[in-house]
Order: structure tokens, then sequence, then C-alpha cells
């Protein structure tokens, strides 16, 4: 059974988007709602069609970003709902780089409770554009 803390009713997203706080942070928007609660922090992930349109990239980054969640869930608030959204392809598709922008949004939402992390900064990991992946 499948018990990872995730948003899935329409409800909880409306709520997030209506009576939340939201945060940018590169390409990257943060909306968080605190619940009332106790319970363990739950996220939502909303990538439409029209930003990325492949589906394999889509998929990618919602894994990215939930196992960034996962990693970051002990040191946000508890009883506190996420809602990411990406806006466009991400600079990197590192799971560092993820992480750490989501760290940002979430220190501007103040929903953050934990230390900065104490992986590399998000500029430092963004890929080189001029960079082509082949070896001549």
């Amino acid at each position: 059974m499948n018990t990872r803390p995730t948003l899935r009713r329409r409800e909880e997203f409306q709520r997030a988007f209506r009576k939340g706080t939201r945060a940018w942070q590169d390409n990257l928007q943060v909306r968080t709602y605190q619940r009332g609660d106790e319970g363990p922090a739950h996220l939502g992930v909303v990538i439409r069609s029209t930003t990325m349109k492949r589906a394999v990239r889509r998929n990618r980054l919602r894994r990215l970003i939930r196992e960034a969640f996962m990693a970051l869930q002990a040191e946000i608030t508890p009883g506190t709902d996420v809602v990411v959204i990406p806006n466009g392809e991400p600079e990197c598709d590192q799971l560092h780089y993820i992480a750490a922008v989501l760290t940002r949004a979430l220190r501007k939402c103040q929903v953050w409770d934990g230390t900065p992390p104490s992986w590399p900064e998000p500029d430092q990991l963004k890929r080189n554009p001029r960079a082509t992946g082949s070896v001549t």
C-alpha cells in the first residue's frame, strides 16, 4: 500500500492555490498552505503538457521533485501542503539542483525549519548552454 504523503483531491490543490502563500525560484513556483494539523508535509506536483511537451521529461521532473521533497520533508513545517509548479524546463535536471531550488522557495514561503543544505547552490549546478555533450 502506498502511504506517500501526496495531495490527490482537487479541493486540496484549490486550497493551496486560493489561501496559500507562493514563491518563485528559478523555474519553479511553490505554493504552500498550513493545514493546521501536526501531520507530515504533503506534496502535489502540477506539470502541464503545454509547459513540457515530452511525457518522458515531465515524468522525470516529477520524480526528481518528489525525491527532493522526500529528502527535505523532515525540515518542512509539519501540517504543510506544498504544491510545486514548474514553469518550463529546469536549468539543470540533477537532484541536487532541484532540491536546492525547492529549499530556497520553501524558505521564501517561511515553511522551512531546517538549516541550509550542504549541497552546492543552484547557480553552481546549472548546465553549460554551450556544451554539446559530444566528445570529438
